[in-house]
């Protein structure tokens, strides 16, 4: 799963670049463009700034699935090495007090 999210991870990210240079170079073309022209990037730019947010939106939810997936895993294992040290602390015990 870890590899899927990282995979869909980093298309999102690629897109969230993609998207980010798109916008820098809409604006670049607002400074030299005519009255014409300027009115269609101008209408063009909320469009795109929703387009950032939704991939923005999309990495973050990915994160929080992905530290949701890796916290679950991490509170097994922690329950685990309990009992596990439990085992070891009751056969240690035993030990100590057989040589006895």
């Amino acid at each position: 799963m870890a590899r899927r999210v990282a995979r869909s991870l980093k298309a999102a990210k690629k897109e969230l670049e993609r998207l980010q240079k798109e916008r820098k170079r809409m604006l670049d073309r607002m400074k030299h463009a005519g009255p014409l022209e300027l009115t269609s990037l101008r209408g063009q730019l909320p469009n795109m700034d929703s387009r950032i947010r939704e991939a923005q939106e999309f990495c973050s939810l990915e994160m929080l699935d992905a530290l949701r997936s890796e916290s679950r895993k991490l509170s097994w294992l922690t329950a685990a090495l309990f009992c596990l040290t439990a085992v070891l602390t009751f056969l240690t015990a035993l030990l100590v007090y057989r040589t006895f």
